[in-house]
């Protein structure tokens, strides 16, 4: 191992995925360690386990998403009065997407 001091100043999330559809919310984020002087990267981190305040802007995004999805779908559209909480998805049935909408439906 060789030691020495970083040359990247900043820390910078460069994609995220989020999949509510399991038992347990799973959010990833990977960022980049950074020289915004030069623009180089140094390297990559990943993080899998958040705080309660992130997993609450979670659950306002994916209601906003879901508003925008509802605004191009549905005609007459009115925002959810409440906003989903990801953090309990308690409830959800198992098996495929079409058994989740539906309750019924055989899984491909």
């Amino acid at each position: 191992m060789i030691d020495g001091n970083p040359k990247y100043t900043a820390l910078s999330v460069g994609e995220f995925s989020c999949n509510l559809l399991g038992n347990t919310v799973k959010l990833t984020a990977k960022a980049a360690f950074v020289d915004p002087r030069t623009g180089a990267t140094h390297g990559w981190t990943q993080c899998d386990s958040w705080s309660p305040e992130t997993m609450e802007k979670m659950r306002e995004f994916v209601n906003s998403l879901e508003s925008d999805l509802a605004r191009q779908h549905f005609s007459g559209f009115a925002p959810a009065a409440a906003i989903l909480d990801v953090s309990k998805p308690a409830g959800v049935p198992s098996g495929g997407l079409g058994e989740h909408v539906t309750g019924d439906g055989d899984q491909v």
